[in-house]
């Protein structure tokens, strides 16, 4: 007998699926590997079906008889009462109907639906006839396209032949759709160039980013522009400076209208919007509503603030200068970028006691956490505590933090006279 490696997996009666397919697809495997070693013998293969069969297979071979037939053995009566056990003879017309009932499942390949055709086609014994029904039940579930099923039917040919119409129509049909994507013009989209070139900016190198002009790929999951609202258009993904819809511009108070200056008030017509040479004072007990037309405009703004780079726990991230700020913050979009990378930090600790509050706005900020964390910028370095707040759009750098860094340097006056604090509500 020859060596048999045991690396066929038993037959199971319980499993995912039809008993008579997994049954079908186990013999087969198990009759290639056995004509692979070249065991021709009946003892020799009864036996390697006991070996490899397992437990279901043996309560059902070790029990068969063998009848007084020369052409009998205990192989071949194993088989047939295994097949019989585990796949029974089904009807022809039912199989057939089966058969008739293919169609093409969505995204399916012309040759992966043949192949299911074909597969069914076993059991419907059409012998000679397979490759017409075959091509029958192509004609018929073409049911999309009646282009291609013109084509079809206009062709008398065999199943080749019309195997290479199908696969040709798939082809062109996939370059067509291809031709109706986004153009591109050497693998940078198109629609980003003209936003680029709307702006007022150009793209030097595929490795300038048009979202946020940094020096990566567009699209770069650390973009610091992929969390931040343009505060030119509103929308989120990019900044001002790479949108591609025009500059909103606004004329500040008291130059709408250069002749509207009073020379009779005693007030300067700078604090006046839109006067007039015939503005009189009244006397006021009530407000006009003129909020019928609002116009927006912005107290604080992002836009050409100075911005550097500096290594968080030895991650480079990117900061806005504020000397105006007493803390240091680091937006939630760089927050997840420390965490994937990987950083050195001395503790970090989830929320926190203090409350911030942005610029003009009297609602607290989501504190999500504390990070003490070393931050440097070349040779120098300083430790600080960064709050991690929700929903920013970037990371600050306090005026305390740049300047141990060296990036500001405050100038200190003797004598200096501190301006009157303003307090109260308008």
């Amino acid at each position: 007998m020859s060596m048999l490696n045991c690396n066929i997996l038993p037959f199971h009666e319980t499993g995912d699926g039809p008993t008579s397919s997994r049954w079908e697809e186990w013999k087969g495997q198990f009759l290639a590997y056995l004509a692979l070693k070249g065991v021709t013998d009946h003892e020799e293969l009864y036996n390697a079906l006991m070996c490899f069969g397992g437990p279901d297979v043996r309560k059902i071979a070790k029990n068969v008889e063998i009848t007084g037939n020369i052409l009998d053995n205990r192989y071949r009566a194993a088989m047939e009462a295994l097949d019989n056990y585990f796949s029974p003879r089904m009807s022809l017309r039912y199989e057939r109907y089966k058969f008739r009932q293919l169609k093409f499942n969505p995204k399916e390949k012309l040759d992966q639906f043949v192949l299911r055709l074909k597969t069914q086609a076993a059991a419907c014994n059409f012998e000679d006839q397979l490759d017409q029904m075959v091509m029958d039940q192509i004609v018929y579930a073409t049911q999309n396209d009646d282009k291609l099923r013109a084509k079809y039917l206009e062709a008398d040919v065999t199943l080749d032949e019309m195997l290479k119409i199908g696969r040709t129509h798939e082809t062109v049909a996939t370059q067509v759709q291809e031709f109706r994507s986004k153009p591109t013009y050497d693998g940078i989209d198109v629609q980003e160039l003209q936003a680029v070139s709307h702006s007022g900016n150009t793209l030097k190198d595929k490795g300038t980013c048009t979202k946020c002009s940094g020096k990566h790929p567009t699209g770069d999951q650390k973009c610091p522009a992929r969390e931040s609202r343009c505060n030119n258009c509103g929308k989120m993904g990019h900044f001002a400076r790479c949108c591609w819809k025009p500059r909103q511009t606004f004329h500040p108070y008291g130059q709408q209208d250069k002749r509207a200056v009073s020379e009779s008030s005693n007030y300067p017509a700078s604090r006046f919007r839109g006067s007039s040479s015939n503005k009189k004072q009244k006397f006021v007990r009530e407000l006009d509503d003129v909020t019928d037309k609002v116009e927006i405009r912005e107290l604080f703004h992002l836009d050409n603030k100075r911005r550097v780079d500096a290594a968080v726990g030895g991650v480079k991230l990117r900061f806005v200068v504020d000397t105006g700020a007493d803390e240091d913050v680091l937006s939630a979009a760089d927050w997840k970028t420390l965490k994937k990378v990987g950083f050195k930090a001395f503790d970090v600790r989830k929320g926190s006691k203090k409350i911030f509050r942005g610029y003009g706005s009297n609602h607290p900020l989501t504190v999500l956490g504390e990070v003490d964390a070393e931050i440097s910028i070349g040779d120098q370095a300083c430790s600080t505590t960064f709050f991690v707040i929700e929903g920013g759009n970037c990371s600050l750098l306090s005026g305390r933090s740049a300047e141990n860094l060296g990036v500001v340097k405050f100038l200190n006056v003797a004598n200096s006279i501190a301006l009157p604090c303003i307090k109260g509500e308008i």
